[in-house]
Parts: structure tokens; sequence; C-alpha cells
């Protein structure tokens, strides 16, 4: 695997493996048809991604699944990010904090460019847990595209006082225009 890095807001991003038709395929597998052996592949991508994080020399923190929309964890019947950040957690001697929601309704992003997806997040992430404050966080997502998701995550995080210093992605693509 490899050792892709980019940035979302002024948070490095690790991930994994380029985004492709093939990436797609196993992500979809893992998400909507929930095949382990899927899963299982996305996991590995992301503890190659953690890994690499870590060994950059920021340090341990907790970790912080992106939110789902309640409609794609019920279809699913799971938190699908939130699982396979538990999942991090079995091999790692760290925390998973469910910590963000939604706060408003939001579109699917598969179809909007870079600037939709910018405009559909914004101020749509609330910080669930004010008890939980203080400590870094890495934030966990299956795939980065634009950095939307996790830009929007960044800043409710750092609103709730929980510093970002990191985020691991299985997958990046190459940003929509």
């Amino acid at each position: 695997m490899s050792d892709l890095r980019t940035r979302a807001a002024t948070v490095p991003v690790f991930s994994s493996l380029r985004y492709s038709s093939v990436a797609s395929h196993i992500l979809l597998s893992a998400k909507e048809a929930g095949i382990k052996e899927a899963d299982e592949l996305l996991l590995s991508a992301l503890r190659n991604s953690l890994a690499n994080l870590l060994i950059s020399g920021i340090g341990r923190a907790t970790l912080v699944p992106i939110p789902s929309r309640l409609g794609a964890n019920r279809k699913r019947g799971r938190d699908f990010i939130h699982h396979l950040g538990v999942k991090l957690c079995e091999k790692e001697p760290l925390a998973v904090w469910k910590v963000l929601e939604h706060s408003r309704k939001v579109v699917d992003q598969s179809s909007l460019n870079a600037v939709q997806r910018h405009e559909n997040l914004s101020g749509s992430m609330k910080f669930s847990d004010p008890r939980k404050t203080g400590r870094n966080v890495i934030l966990v997502d299956d795939l980065v595209t634009t950095g939307a998701t996790l830009s929007e995550a960044v800043r409710t995080l750092k609103a709730g006082g929980m510093p970002v210093v990191g985020a691991i992605t299985a997958f990046l693509a190459l940003p929509i225009r």
C-alpha cells in the first residue's frame, strides 16, 4: 500500500490507496452490501494509513469517525465508519469517540462538484458530547475527495475544544472540480 498524503483545512490526511473503479466496488461492497471481506480490505487500508500517520510524529490521539447520515445508517444496519473505527482500536491502544453528528440534513455528495460539496456541508455538523474535550483527535473516514467533509469536521471539533492533529482514510480520490 502507498503512503498518500493531502490536507483538509490545515490537517494532514493520510490515505493508503488511490480511489479507482476497483476501490469503488470494494467500498460499495463494504458499505452497502455488508460484505465482510470488503470490510477487511478497508480496515487493512485504514490500519496502514494510521500507522503512517503515527510514525510521522503526530502522536497518539482519540479516533473520531465521520458521521454517516441517519438514513444511511438505518439502511445499512450499522454506522459504517464508526464500526471501522472500533475495529481499528482492537489492534491499537486508542479510543474511538462518537462525538460528531449531523445538525441538519445534507444531500448525497456523489453528484456534487467541490464548491457544492463545501456548501452542502458548511455548518452541517455539531459536537455532540461537550464532556469530551481537550483530547487530540484523528478523524477517520473511508474516502477523501475534496476535503469538504473533513474540513467541516475539523471546524466543528475545534469549536468544541478538540484539536484535530490528523485524519486517515482508506482512499484518496482526485479532487472533483
